[in-house]
């Protein structure tokens, strides 16, 4: 490896680090959720408000992120995102109320547009014979921050499960204050990535397009070699000179022109299929999906864990099969993996029922002495077709508090299982894989590559706007969808929503390795 690569590899890490950052704010909220509920006593829909927060103050900040970046630059834009996550991680941890949290995490949520601005860096800094590599760490980076969120809260769950009595008086511990703490812990990685931004510099292309190229080729000058290099600096230069300098919403309108038609569909459609895809879901409902599927307490937080490292290998897979396969068949591959693992799933909670026997009420007192067993004792043998019929049942019974808390308990006691369980647990690590092999690093790819340098300022954030968009109302309504039409149903829509997602990529996702910015506008650009 040259010094070169060397060079573009360390700027992709740093700003890479966002990714990371993104994944420990969105999976610390996994932990944290069943104590916030219950300090909070939310209601399904308030849950998933919270949850849904950050990705509608995405949204928000997506209408101005692309003027940001192109007015004061890429690296300025990421500094002003990482200390945002920090100030978010801050008044997360020491909120007031509820919707102080959800304002806190709306701000974070701002920051959210990470994503977006690191795949447009590392798109106009990384060579391109790395540039599908490089991005893909983006998303190796953000599993991992997510596996780091999901190991933080097993750990915090274990040492509280250990001792539930004596912990309840632990200020650390204690209901109250550990989803604080929870949270808290990621104040540190944000100071790390905020004080690491400082070393990359600026795009070439953006200093072009203002009109300082010294400082641009200095840089291209950094990251490729010298028979290389000027080559590069020609190309860019050259199509630079070639534009006009855009004001933002120049660029909007340019970007819907009709010439345009074939990457607004691309991209329009890929960001819609990702939201669409469940990944919001998985993410950040993981413990609840298993918990329903009868795998309550300590358990479902070291599922989740595990479903956490399969993404971190499955990103890190990507880096070596991206470059080498392409983007269109490994993206119709992961698509094909998602439909199976939600259909999967859906037939897993569609063959469950629950009987409440001795041996389920004996199983309950063995995993929780103080729960009041006196509902299952009244209802001894009686058996309910579906879990609707089951929650029902619950909550007639028992209070919302403790429904809360236990409900995983009563659901893995009296759990009748059609099929094998470990069905819908496998599922969720092929959706895993199938996510961060393919389809979520392949996004920020193709979004690297087929917007033109006219436009990248805004074509990114118009894009991410969509998916974000579409994501929060998957976050938002999961919780409800839970409540009204159980999980069987609900991920049966998901199900139907993956096959069209698959069709549109068959049709429409074109094949973009090896191919420079400047040639894959020269395939996508309709001529008139």
């Amino acid at each position: 490896m040259t010094k070169h690569t060397q060079k573009a590899y360390l700027f992709a890490i740093i700003v890479s680090l966002g990714g990371l950052i993104f994944g420990l704010d969105g999976g610390i909220i996994v932990g944290a959720l069943k104590y916030i509920r219950v300090e909070f006593n939310l209601t399904p829909s308030e849950v998933g408000a919270l949850v849904g927060a950050p990705n509608f103050g995405a949204v928000i900040a997506l209408m101005f992120i692309g003027q940001v970046a192109s007015i004061y630059g890429r690296k300025k834009t990421l500094l002003l995102i990482a200390f945002l996550f920090l100030i978010s991680a801050i008044g997360s941890a020491f909120c007031v109320g509820y919707y102080s949290l959800v304002i806190a995490r709306l701000l974070g949520g701002m920051a959210f547009t990470s994503l977006g601005v690191i795949s447009m860096y590392i798109g106009e800094v990384a060579p391109s014979h790395m540039r599908g590599k490089a991005v893909a760490g983006m998303i190796v980076s953000n599993t991992i921050g997510f596996l780091m969120a999901y190991i933080i809260c097993y750990l915090f769950l274990i040492h509280k499960n250990s001792n539930p009595e004596a912990m309840a008086q632990s200020f650390i511990f204690s209901d109250t204050h550990i989803w604080r703490f929870m949270i808290g812990s990621t104040m540190i990685p944000c100071i790390i990535w905020l004080v690491t931004l400082f070393i990359v510099p600026e795009t070439p292309r953006w200093l072009m397009l203002k009109d300082k190229f010294k400082e641009a080729e200095k840089v291209i000058r950094t990251v490729n070699p010298p028979e290389v290099a000027e080559d590069v600096i020609a190309e860019i230069r050259a199509n630079v000179e070639y534009l006009p300098k855009l004001r933002i919403w120049e660029q909007l309108i340019r970007l819907f022109d009709g010439k345009m038609k074939k990457i607004l569909i691309i991209g329009f459609g890929l960001a819609i299929s990702q939201a669409m895809c469940g990944m919001g879901i998985i993410s950040y409902y993981a413990p609840i999906v298993f918990e329903e599927a009868g795998f309550g307490g300590n358990s479902a937080a070291f599922q989740t864990m595990l479903v956490g490292g399969a993404g971190v290998l499955a990103s890190i897979g990507t880096l070596f099969i991206v470059d080498r396969f392409g983007r269109r068949m490994l993206y119709i591959a992961g698509a094909v993996a998602v439909l199976f693992a939600h259909s999967s799933i859906y037939y897993g909670f569609h063959k469950m029922s629950y009987t409440i026997s001795q041996d389920s009420i004996v199983q309950v007192q063995k995993v929780d002495k103080n729960l009041d067993v006196t509902p299952l004792q009244n209802n001894l043998n009686r058996s309910f077709s579906n879990e609707l019929k089951f929650k029902a049942f619950l909550r007639k019974n028992y209070s919302k508090k403790i429904l809360d808390l236990k409900s995983s308990v009563l659901i893995k006691a009296t759990a009748v299982f059609g099929v094998n369980p470990m069905l819908i647990v496998v599922a969720i690590f092929v959706f895993e894989i199938a996510f961060f092999l393919a389809v979520g690093p392949l996004l920020w790819v193709m979004f690297s590559e087929i917007l033109p340098n006219s436009v990248r300022s805004i074509g990114i954030p118009a894009f991410k706007i969509l998916g974000s968009i579409g994501v929060y109302a998957t976050q938002q309504l999961f919780p409800w969808q839970l409540a009204t039409f159980g999980s069987a149903n609900t991920f049966l829509v998901y199900a139907v929503l993956a096959a069209f997602s698959l069709v549109f990529i068959i049709i429409f996702v074109p094949e973009t390795k090896d191919k420079t910015i400047e040639s894959i506008e020269e395939m996508l650009i309709v001529k008139k």
